[in-house]
This record gives structure tokens, sequence and C-alpha cells, in this order.
């Protein structure tokens, strides 16, 4: 045993497996440094070429371990305050500080558990196959990739370059964000979660009390949820998946969707082109854009409201109150409210069947001809 108020041991190469302590300051540094045994101290630091450590090295206050090339760990580094540094962090064991505990490295890999009051992983390339967690943590680095568990009680933070979870990403306040990020696994936030990006794909869960994803590129084939409100934003936004909210609202310069968009209040559709191949449900439902085509399924239980430049419809717009307008209208489908229906524009030409099925269908035939009598061919089914 080694130990002293304040303890220093150095050497080309250190190994130790007894026990190195003081009631102070700890210090063994090395160009290989290996530790089986037990490292403590009031502020404790191993440093060296290479670091190993399979052992316990801890510090009441503040721990250091750092490396200029390898840090590799398989056992427990603990302190106050503890960092972590290396040009390569290898953990497989466990990094934890009751206040801040801080890893860092050109490339970090952990498969163990890194934990902290206030949790920071960085690096050039950082992969998680383990658990990350603290109060607030915070993984960011060129190329992030999560298999693994990152969570924070309060927030949540990762990003990078390039985002790759597979995994659970969790937090009070969870915010991914990337270059690319692409998830196929879960993120949420009991409060708000937000992912931004580039290029952003999902095919996984994205979840929050308010859920916000927005991209230059947005593309979802899973589930995007908020139970208060989800907004989907872009410069493309394509939905095969389901969008769904208290408040829902999809915005973007061409907005494609063969799935589900809903809401139990208010579903709010926008863009320059929108093409609507599935369905689109709310309280109240908006659909507009420059060109708005459906052969889908546009429905509400209160109002619709379907309007824009042009409108092509050879689906089925349908709602308490419906009205759909354009400087061009064209429909071949069905268009009907339980109320009332309206349908304007500058040129309105239908084949299809326009109605109010509680009401006489001729009231509907003479409100759509007083709009464009020269260009309208209106058709009805029988009421109902």
């Amino acid at each position: 045993d080694i130990n002293g108020t304040n303890t220093s041991v150095s050497g080309n190469n250190v190994s130790n497996s007894g026990n190195i302590s003081s009631s102070d300051n700890t210090t063994v540094s090395g160009g290989n440094v290996t530790n089986t045994g037990n490292v403590t101290g009031g502020n404790t630091t191993v440093s060296g070429d290479n670091v190993t450590n399979s052992g316990n090295i801890s510090g009441s206050d503040n721990t250091t371990v750092n490396a200029t090339n390898n840090v590799t760990n398989a056992g427990n580094v603990t302190g106050g305050n503890t960092t972590v540094s290396g040009d390569n962090v290898t953990n497989s064991g466990n990094i934890s500080g009751s206040d801040n505990t801080t890893v860092s490295g050109g490339n970090v890999t952990n498969t163990g558990n890194v934990t902290g009051g206030n949790t920071t992983v960085s690096g050039d390339n950082v992969t998680n196959s383990g658990d990350i967690n603290g109060t607030n943590t915070s993984v960011s680095g060129n190329n992030v990739s999560n298999s693994g568990n990152i969570s924070g009680t309060d927030n949540t933070t990762v990003s990078g370059g390039n985002v790759t979870n597979s995994g659970n990403v969790t937090g009070g306040n969870t915010t991914v964000s990337g270059d690319n990020v692409t998830n196929s696994g879960n993120i949420s936030g009991s409060d708000n979660t937000t992912v931004s990006g580039g290029n952003v794909t999902n095919s996984g869960n994205v979840t929050g009390g308010n859920t916000t994803v927005s991209g230059d590129n947005v593309t979802n084939s899973g589930n995007i949820s908020g139970s208060d409100n989800t907004t989907v934003s872009g410069g493309n936004v394509t939905n095969s998946g389901n969008v769904t909210g208290g408040n829902t609202t999809v915005s973007g310069d061409n907005v494609t969707n063969s799935g589900n968009i809903s809401s139990s209040d208010n579903t709010t559709v926008s863009g320059g082109n929108v093409t609507n191949t599935g369905n689109v449900t709310g309280g109240n439902t908006t659909v507009s854009g420059d060109n708005v085509t459906n052969s889908g399924n546009i429905s509400s239980s209160d109002n619709t409201t379907v309007s824009g430049g042009n409108v092509t419809n050879s689906g089925n717009v349908t709602g308490g109150n419906t009205t759909v307008s354009g400087d061009n209208v064209t429909n071949s489908g069905n268009i009907s409210g339980t109320d009332n229906t309206t349908v304007s524009g500058g040129n309105v030409t239908n084949s299809g069947n326009v109605r109010v099925v509680t009401r006489p269908c001729r009231a509907i035939t003479s409100r759509i001809a007083a709009t464009s009598p020269a260009r309208t061919t209106p058709r009805c089914l029988a009421a109902t």
C-alpha cells in the first residue's frame, strides 16, 4: 500500500494491483498505467500515454483520468466531478460523478455505464450501446451512433454531423439534431421533444408532450406524436407513417402524405405542393397549398377546409362544414358536409359528387352553379 496526505506515483510503466491513496491529492502518471487495484484520494489524477483500469479509481472531490492515446476502463471511475479523456476512450465499466461527469475523445465507445448529475460525452465518433444518463445529459460528435440508452431526467441533448439512433433517447426535454438524423428507435420527452436536421429520417417513434420535427428533408415511415402539439416542417416532407397530436401541423415546400395525419383538435397541412393519398383527419382539418391534390381522405368531425391555387380531388373530402376553394377546382371524387358544403373558385369543374348528406341535393347544385355557372357541371348523389 502507498498512502499519505499527498501521494504521487510515476514511472515509464506503472502497474498497480494494491492500494494507492491519500487524504488530499493522489497522482499516478506514466507511459503505460495499468490499475487492477484501488487508486483513491480527495482529488485523484491518473494519466499516461495509455491508461487501463479494471479496478477502482476514485476521488471524493475530483477524479481525472486522461491519456495521450488510449483509455480503457472495465472497472470503476468515480468522483464528485469525474473527467475521462483520451484519443480513444473505451468504457465497459462504470464512469460516474455525483455532480459532473465528462467523457471526451477522438473515438468514444461505451458499452457500460456513464452517469452523473450533469453528464457530457463528446468525441469525433461516439458509439453507445450501453447507458448514458444524468439529470442533464449531453452527447455530441461528428458521428453519433446509439443503440443503447441516453437519458436525462431534466434535459437530454444529442447532436452531431450524423446522428443514428436505434436505441432510446429520453428526457424531460429531449433535443436531437444533426446534419443527418436517422431514427429507428425511440426519441421521447415527457415535456418537449425536438428533432431537427438537414435530412431527418424516422422509422421509429418520436413522441412528447410537444413534439417538433424539422429539416430540409423530413421522411417519416414511423410514428411522430405529441400529446399536446405536434409540428412537422421541412423543405420536403414525406409521410407514409403516422403523425398525430392534440393539435397537428405539417408544412413544407412539398408535402406528400400516403400515411395518416391526425389530431384530436386541429389538423393543419400546408405547403407549396400538397399531395395526399392517405388520410388527413381532425376535429377541424385545414389543407392548403399552391397545388393541392387529393386522392385519399380529408375529413373532420367539425370543419374541413381545402384551399389552393389548383385543387384537384379524386378522393373524399368530408366534414360537418366542408369548404373547398381555389383558383381552379377539379372534383371527380366526393365532397360532402353533414351541415354545409361549399365549393368555390375561378374555374370549378365537377364530375363527381358534391352534397350535403342531410339536405336535398338540389340546394348544393345551385350553390356551385352560382359560383361558376359557365364552367361547372354539378352532380350529386341522392340525399341521405
